[in-house]
């Protein structure tokens, strides 16, 4: 064959094929496709997963991309997102304890196609019982006055919002149900002044509950008992409190010991016994409340009369005097008709704390600020004097200091006619120019004395025979008697 001719049937089969092509239609868009990492979880019993899971997933699209991904966990409700993974903290129902719970995901291309045949995957839950513990790095005393508080821990891994109740119960007596979410359990009990087994009024945190704590013995021993259960209706071990001896109220008069010195506390009680022996001592310094509001506000107000004495050191772990984080509840036990007898040492760390903030003492006591900044430090030596104001001097006598003090502080007084005593101080180097009153009264509204407040330690005034015991029995069988 010669080459024309071949040459000729090759360009007739060109053009047959050209003329013979469709010029074709475009394709229809492909809808995306969708795979979870991973094809299934084979779990069954306590080896199934706990409520919080950890999913990754991918799309892919054959003649486009990717833009997003919806997730679900029952094909109905569909959530959009751009991430291709996720933590889920999962919720199971009430009742259950475990759940084979379904999750879908879907793509979406750059055209809006959605994948129609979503990925699943089953994942086997299993419910995680809660925890529930007393804490016992909190506050926690051997003996509690009167009124107690218990602190808890509750937990749990599927979540806070899973917790169903908090039981508490104290000895033989019956579970009580108190709010999730409560950290601090209070309880008074309803006669505080009698021995026995009763039940107390509730409070959790800072609320009055309409809840009584059964089983409660006053003046013993006393074990607590606290569980928790969640909405699967699975409990927690119970955990057991410590041994707890809890007082029963005795007098009307508390005698708060604030001060860290030896034998300091049988001053006041050899002379409260023979003037004002209906009283209930407590060491603060190693019985701190548990709570300020509520359990020591209900507590102080079960009294009528105070007397603390301090030592004008600072609580620990704080920068502050005790009286000073219990004085929100001072307020409100004067305001409700109590009576306080108020006296404690100053310090020079205190002094200095006062050019930067005011202290809620001066709220509540006679004296409008203390006396410092004059150049001398004022002192009272052992032969000086606390002398009655002519206003008093019929009801009071002098008081003299037992030691040498080379650190006092007279104060300002708000009202001077309310000044009962003012000291015979000397200031070290010369002359003392600033104030010399140092034990006062405040009022009531209803015109009678509710608060007597000394800036030096009375049991240090104790260099005249009686005079202390006598300033103790006027203020409070006479000035405290209403």
């Amino acid at each position: 064959m010669s080459k024309s001719f071949s040459l000729f049937f090759l360009i007739c089969g060109m053009l047959l094929v050209f003329y013979s092509c469709d010029t074709g239609q475009k394709l229809e868009n492909q809808a995306p496709e969708t795979r979870i990492f991973v094809d299934q979880i084979n779990l069954e019993g306590d080896d199934r997963l706990r409520s919080t899971v950890s999913l990754n997933w991918i799309g892919e699209d054959v003649d486009g991309f990717v833009v997003g991904y919806e997730i679900s966990l029952d094909e109905v409700d569909w959530i959009y997102t751009e991430r291709t993974d996720t933590v889920i903290k999962f919720i199971l129902p009430a009742g259950n304890d475990s759940l084979d719970q379904s999750f879908f995901v879907r793509a979406i291309d750059n055209e809006g196609a959605v994948d129609p045949t979503p990925d699943q995957l089953v994942i086997p839950l299993k419910n995680t019982p809660p925890v529930a513990l007393f804490d016992t790095l909190s506050p926690f005393q051997d003996t509690f006055f009167t009124v107690f508080a218990l602190p808890i821990l509750v937990d749990d891994a599927d979540g806070s919002n899973s917790i169903d109740s908090i039981l508490i119960k104290a000895n033989d007596g019956p579970w009580l149900s108190v709010n999730p979410g409560t950290k601090i359990v209070s309880v008074l009990p309803q006669n505080p002044e009698m021995s026995g087994i009763m039940a107390g009024e509730v409070y959790e945190d800072l609320s009055i509950t309409n809840n009584r704590l059964e089983g409660i013995k006053l003046d013993g021993d006393n074990t607590f008992f606290i569980k928790a259960v969640d909405i699967a209706g699975s409990a927690s071990k119970v955990d057991t409190s410590k041994s707890i001896f809890i007082k029963r109220k005795t007098g009307d008069l508390l005698l708060i010991d604030d001060h860290q010195g030896a034998n300091v506390d049988s001053v006041y009680t050899n002379r409260l016994n023979r003037v004002y022996p209906n009283y209930d001592l407590v060491d603060m310094t190693l019985n701190t409340p548990t709570l300020w509001n509520p359990t020591f506000r209900i507590w102080v107000n079960l009294y009528d009369k105070v007397l603390w004495y301090g030592d004008g050191r600072f609580a620990s772990g704080t920068e502050s005097l005790l009286v000073e984080l219990a004085a929100n509840e001072i307020q409100v036990f004067l305001s409700n008709g109590g009576k306080m007898l108020f006296t404690s040492a100053f310090t020079d760390q205190f002094n200095q704390r006062l050019s930067s903030e005011l202290s809620p003492i001066f709220e509540f006591t006679p004296m409008d600020s203390l006396g410092t900044g004059f150049g001398r430090q004022p002192r009272l030596s052992p032969d000086s004097l606390l002398v009655p104001t002519q206003a008093f001097a019929s009801e009071l006598d002098p008081l003299q200091s037992s030691i040498f003090a080379a650190a006092v502080y007279p104060y300002f007084p708000k009202d001077a006619d309310n000044t009962l005593f003012k000291a015979n101080v000397t200031g070290i180097g010369g002359a003392w120019v600033g104030p010399t009153d140092m034990i006062g009264r405040t009022q009531f509204i209803n015109g009678e004395t509710n608060v007597v407040f000394s800036s030096f330690e009375l049991h240090l005034l104790t260099g005249n025979s009686g005079s202390m015991e006598k300033l103790l029995d006027v203020v409070l069988n006479q000035y405290f008697s209403w």
